[in-house]
């Protein structure tokens, strides 16, 4: 029921967000050549959108689900397969009562080495969506 619920609430989300808000960018490629795992630290019921990739900066809901974007609930984590070189990290926080977006989306670069995993943090920092 749980996880209906977190789909509507994208759903309803994406209707009212600005595809301004977010950047896409990073590689491509066959070959997974290491990971990238984003744990949500928002707290709260707060949901976190995740994706890795070039969603072209159209962050609708059919771009994020084509692109292989992931809902992380609070405390969980979210592990993307990637080719080496510089990924985009894409991520925005959502109220999971509220429907409303929590703060402003952010679009980040992370460098991944051959096998290597990147740990990366989402808090939210002066009501933002923060990467670490």
């Amino acid at each position: 029921m749980r996880t209906l619920m977190n789909l509507l609430v994208v759903c309803a989300v994406f209707g009212m967000m600005s595809a301004n808000a977010f950047a896409g960018g990073g590689g491509g490629g066959a070959k997974d050549d290491g990971s990238i795992v984003v744990k949500n630290d928002g707290g709260g019921d707060n949901i976190l959108l995740v994706v890795v990739g070039d969603l072209g900066g159209n962050f609708s809901l059919t771009n994020f689900l084509a692109a292989g974007g992931q809902i992380v609930e609070p405390g969980d984590t979210a592990s993307f397969d990637v080719p080496a070189g510089s990924q985009t990290v894409t991520a925005v926080f959502i109220g999971d009562v509220s429907l409303l977006v929590t703060g402003t989306g952010t679009a980040q670069p992370f460098n991944v080495g051959k096998n290597q995993t990147v740990n990366v943090s989402a808090t939210i920092a002066g009501g933002n969506t923060a990467l670490n």
